[in-house]
């Protein structure tokens, strides 16, 4: 009698799957051997970045068991696809190999279940460790000494941004003074463009560091001595962060005051009036206004003379100046 279909393809099914298995189960105890020494080793080294790397390491073999596993379980249906075919299993040479692949999908479930038990007992092992470890006293010396490193580097940006700060606002206020809105313009973008908020933001982020140290120093089971240290490295950053606040306020300052400059509006009316000049002269003098200062006086030369004015450009100048509509 021909073979079931269903069953061919369920005994193909549970080789594969017995081959996967064992494959993945081999893979698994080399890892999980080295594991299970590397661990408790880093535990009782108080070496938090080992504890991390070996909980990861540990997680993925939990993931590839359940995997494993779940394989082992869709092994076992094939096996009973195949049980289910009594004509096949009485055909003489068929029996043997579908048992041996059933046997070996079994024990390796047996195995990996063991496997899984005590993969997670050791995580929990692992995770108490790592709490452990977070108060040890060479965790918090590393950390100090990353912490301070970090907040003079900080210092040493702050500085550097407040002095671009300063050119950039220098730059704002001599164009909102000459009425060089294009020139304004560059500027604010040449303010804007630092990375004045981040460093601000840093600011913060590392006086809110310094709390959390504090605190968890004062609540540590730490030797006293140690404890004094680190008070002491903590104290002598706050003193650091403290100039470096210095800087951050006035570059801040420089940002809002750059933000908020613009070219004053210029009441035209008024100041053909004040220049004895008839309204038609209104768009060159607004020209003249609005435009590079080192040329005004020359701009206002042509206009007295057009306007047939017995004065210059020089003392026309003065008269902007004096009614501030220009800075002299």
């Amino acid at each position: 009698m021909a073979i079931k279909p269903e069953t061919v393809a369920a005994v193909k099914k549970l080789v594969a799957l017995a081959d996967k298995i064992d494959k993945a189960k081999k893979s698994i105890d080399d890892d999980f051997g080295e594991v299970k020494t590397d661990l408790p080793n880093a535990i009782k080294a108080k070496q938090r970045s080992m504890i991390e790397l070996n909980l990861k390491t540990l997680e993925a073999l939990i993931n590839e068991t359940t995997d494993a596993l779940a394989d082992a379980d869709k092994a076992i249906e094939a096996l009973e696809v195949v049980e289910d075919d009594e004509e096949f299993l009485t055909e003489k040479g068929r029996r043997e190999p579908v048992k041996k692949a059933g046997q070996r999908v079994n024990d390796a479930k047996d195995a990996l279940a063991k496997t899984f038990t005590e993969a997670k007992r050791l995580q929990n092992v692992g995770e108490k460790g790592l709490t452990l470890a977070a108060n040890a006293e060479e965790d918090k010396t590393l950390e100090l000494a990353r912490v301070d490193r970090a907040i003079k580097a900080h210092l040493k940006e702050v500085k550097d941004l407040f002095q671009k700060s300063e050119t950039a606002y220098a730059k704002a206020k001599k164009a909102a003074d000459e009425r060089n809105r294009k020139a304004l313009t560059a500027a604010q973008d040449e303010m804007l463009a630092l990375p004045l908020e981040y460093a601000n933001q840093a600011q913060k982020s590392f006086g809110t560091t310094l709390d959390r140290m504090e605190k968890e120093a004062a609540a540590s089971t730490l030797a006293a001595d140690v404890v004094g240290d680190l008070k002491d490295g903590i104290a002598d950053l706050r003193g650091v962060l403290k100039t470096a606040e210095g800087f951050v306020d006035k570059m801040m300052h420089n940002l809002d005051q750059t933000i908020f400059l613009d070219v004053a509006e210029v009441d035209i009316k008024q100041t053909l009036k004040a220049l004895a000049l008839d309204n038609k002269f209104e768009s060159k003098l607004k020209k003249a206004i609005d435009g590079p200062a080192s040329g005004r006086v020359k701009a206002l030369d042509l206009i007295a003379k057009e306007a047939k004015l017995e004065t210059d450009g020089r003392k026309m100048e003065a008269i902007l100046v004096k009614r501030k509509v220009v800075i002299g």
